[in-house]
């Protein structure tokens, strides 16, 4: 039961996403940005930037996972582990995947930048279907 439901959260997740992603017309402040960067020093703070901004979206998610599971400690305890897990997979699969590439700050920061989106959308579905919304 508890596989098919995590299978069931990823197609949801996944499929919020790529809805998500299709009704994006207008660029964002990022993609200005990075569009307009004439340097590789301009590039990587472009990145940096939204690198920042998505952590600060990420931290706010957990801190309230976190809050949520505050009279249930095992469960605590677990997205603590995870969340460290999580945060050592997308430092060596980012690191790994472009080993050949001529820029690597720059595909290594993006593949952040998604990872760290997918991982916002995953804590905002469950946040949301299993706490319900407190906005």
């Amino acid at each position: 039961m508890i596989k098919s439901t995590w299978i069931f959260s990823f197609i949801v997740i996944s499929f919020t996403c790529g809805l998500a992603i299709a009704e994006e017309k207008t660029p964002s402040e990022f993609d200005v940005c990075i569009n307009k960067a004439k340097s590789e020093t301009k590039e990587r703070r472009c990145l940096l930037k939204e690198k920042e901004r998505l952590d600060t979206i990420l931290r706010g998610y957990y801190g309230k996972a976190l809050t949520h599971l505050e009279d249930d400690e095992g469960r605590k305890t677990k997205l603590i582990q995870a969340q460290r897990a999580w945060e050592e997979f997308v430092n060596v699969d980012c690191e790994i995947n472009n080993r050949q590439s001529k820029n690597k700050f720059k595909l290594k920061s993006l593949c952040q930048i998604q990872n760290i989106k997918k991982r916002i959308a995953i804590f905002d579905f469950r946040i949301s279907s299993e706490f319900g919304s407190d906005e």
